[in-house]
């Protein structure tokens, strides 16, 4: 057995390892994009999934090489050898990417329609009815979306296993067979998670001196969030289901929000809502329309 491995290196040797990873995550990117170009888009979904393995393993290492300690939560250990909770992490970033964008689009608008923007946030800081109906139907769509996305990233170590070896579940599953579209799809939702993961790793490099990380860890105690942390942990390790566990909990949550005359009153009142959405604000709320008035 190893006198070291990944859990048990030091804050200084983190510098190194996580670097490292990060360049493997790189290099696994750029090879995948190189295969795309000759159309393998089989091993292409593969080696991009493997890259942002390798960088979620590189994230977690980084913020332990700035002072954290999240390898030693709790059954964070198999992070390194579970496939399942890199893509927790992956869709958790994702969720998190997503939102960023809602906030992004609406300092975007301010910027650009300045006048009624800011005449929308007026009207709902004074008209509370207005406001709740609006975050409503945006929360509904949220959680749509989110729902969505979760069945893509459940599915992902599936894609992973089919982009490199034929098999046969009620019809033949062969790489070769694997589609731009396909590929395209997987690559778009895991750049996100790049992007991300890479601007904050970049941001929070020590460069010259403390980084902000080391400073904030002696400002905030980080042990209820390694609590929290360790027992979203034990949910997912315990429960080999765990993207369909919260897929349920989401159509639960979808399904009570349809149903709850205090959420969406009547659908009189749901289509007057739509009517009146403030675009400005939430500019993709309205796609809601047509499958919640079905």
């Amino acid at each position: 057995m190893a006198d070291k491995t990944l859990t048990t290196l030091t804050q200084k040797e983190c510098c190194q390892l996580y670097k490292a990873l990060l360049k493997n995550s790189n290099a696994k990117w750029d090879d995948a994009e190189i295969l795309a170009g000759g159309k393998s888009y089989g091993t292409a979904t593969t080696l991009t999934i493997i890259s942002i393995e390798e960088l979620i393993k590189g994230l977690i290492v980084f913020l332990d090489s700035e002072g954290f300690q999240f390898r030693k939560v709790k059954g964070m250990h198999k992070l390194f050898k579970d496939h399942r909770l890199r893509y927790w992490i992956s869709y958790v970033i994702f969720a998190i990417g997503v939102l960023g964008d809602d906030l992004f689009l609406f300092f975007e608008n301010i910027k650009i329609n300045t006048e009624n923007t800011l005449g929308t946030i007026q009207k709902m800081n004074t008209n509370k009815h207005y406001a709740n109906r609006v975050l409503r139907i945006y929360i509904y769509k949220k959680v749509k979306t989110l729902r969505e996305e979760l069945i893509l990233f459940s599915m992902i170590d599936e894609l992973r296993q089919d982009g490199l070896y034929c098999d046969y579940s009620d019809n033949l599953k062969n790489p070769l067979n694997v589609s731009e579209n396909e590929y395209s799809k997987i690559r778009m939702r895991l750049s996100k998670v790049k992007m991300l993961i890479e601007s904050l790793i970049l941001s929070c490099e020590n460069q010259d001196g403390e980084s902000y990380l080391s400073a904030a860890i002696k400002e905030v105690n980080p042990k209820p969030f390694y609590q929290l942390l360790e027992s979203a942990l034990k949910n997912i390790n315990d429960d080999k289901n765990s993207f369909g566990t919260f897929r349920n909990k989401l159509d639960n949550g979808l399904f009570e929000m349809l149903n709850n005359p205090l959420f969406f009153y009547n659908a009189h009142e749901l289509n007057d809502a739509f009517k009146e959405i403030p675009l400005d604000i939430f500019p993709h709320a309205r796609e809601l329309n047509n499958s919640l008035s079905k």
